[in-house]
């Protein structure tokens, strides 16, 4: 008997939590988040195939970064052609590299774009040791290594994807919102402002006092959900959970009440939304943190084969 009753309560759980990790409904793309572009330094420039060892970020989109490439490519060009004439095989070396290090500081890393001035500052300094034969104020020129390190253009760390963050902190709300997917925006000011909304919105609803509890507790989560867009879990889009059209209709139990400001807020809120007719529908698997779900299957399943093992004990 006793077997009996573990194995169906193993088997409720295990229905529960196969329920929660089922295909998501679909949501709707708001934009594309376009990611920064790396490629081969050969690509750039021939000169500096050779010296660089690092992938370079294609900046040209990101208007803060003025297109330098003609000015790259002349005081590479000029300089390797110095070391020619030279005839110094280590100085050509040891210059091209710094030179071209100079000219594509930005290197690509998984996660960010940024500089690695140490490592600029050394090829300096040995380029500048190792060209010791140049003409003194040549040398200073091509070796200006403080120059280089002290441009505030180059402390920047950009991100590759743009950011996404938590769901900001929702102080004092009447109600909660599922934070199980990230937001758009990873400036700690705006998100907290954002909260600061959503508990105001919340608020009001809540004074309304509708009778209609199930119109409020909807209501509640499509302000959730409109606030603020959700990030793709690979970071590549902004998601709507929810179309205009299905919002208007969730929210038009409010006008029932005779609440004009709640009445013109909950449907303004809709306005902003993507239009379903148009919009390009997007799995929200793609945006929900599923593991705590995958750990519930996971340990329901323990628990599971643990029941099979007590029936042999009843």
């Amino acid at each position: 008997m006793y077997s009996v009753v573990v194995a169906s309560v193993m088997m409720l759980f295990i229905c529960f939590a196969v329920e929660s990790t089922k295909a998501a409904e679909n949501g709707y793309i708001v934009a594309e988040l376009p990611e920064i572009p790396c490629k081969d330094p050969s690509t750039a420039m021939s000169a500096c195939s050779n010296s660089l060892d690092y992938k370079i970020p294609d900046l040209k989109n990101l208007p803060q970064f003025p297109d330098l490439s003609d000015a790259r490519k002349v005081i590479v060009t000029y300089g390797v052609a110095l070391f020619d004439l030279l005839g110094d095989e280590k100085c050509t070396k040891a210059g091209t590299k710094y030179l071209c290090e100079a000219a594509y500081p930005f290197r690509c890393g998984d996660e960010y774009v940024e500089v690695d001035g140490k490592e600029i500052a050394d090829t300096c300094n040995e380029g500048k040791k190792d060209c010791s034969s140049l003409n003194g104020t040549i040398q200073a020129t091509l070796f200006n290594c403080s120059a280089l390190l002290s441009d505030p253009n180059l402390q920047a760390k950009l991100p590759r994807k743009y950011m996404c963050s938590t769901f900001p902190v929702l102080n004092n709300d009447p109600y909660s919102c599922k934070a199980n997917y990230k937001v758009f925006g990873g400036n700690a000011t705006e998100l907290r402002m954002a909260g600061e909304r959503i508990v105001f919105a919340h608020k009001m609803l809540k004074n309304s006092n509708l009778s209609d509890a199930e119109c409020e507790k909807n209501v509640a989560d499509i302000i959730c959900k409109a606030s603020l867009p959700a990030c793709s879990i690979d970071r590549t889009k902004l998601v709507s959970f929810i179309s205009r059209q299905d919002c208007r209709k969730i929210v038009g139990c409010v006008n029932q009440t005779n609440d004009a400001n709640l009445i013109q807020g909950s449907h303004g809120m809709c306005d902003q939304l993507p239009d379903g007719k148009n919009a390009t529908k997007y799995s929200l698997e793609n945006v929900y943190d599923n593991k705590a779900a995958n750990h519930a299957l996971a340990f329901s399943t323990v628990l599971f084969i643990a029941s099979l093992v007590a029936q042999s004990f009843f």
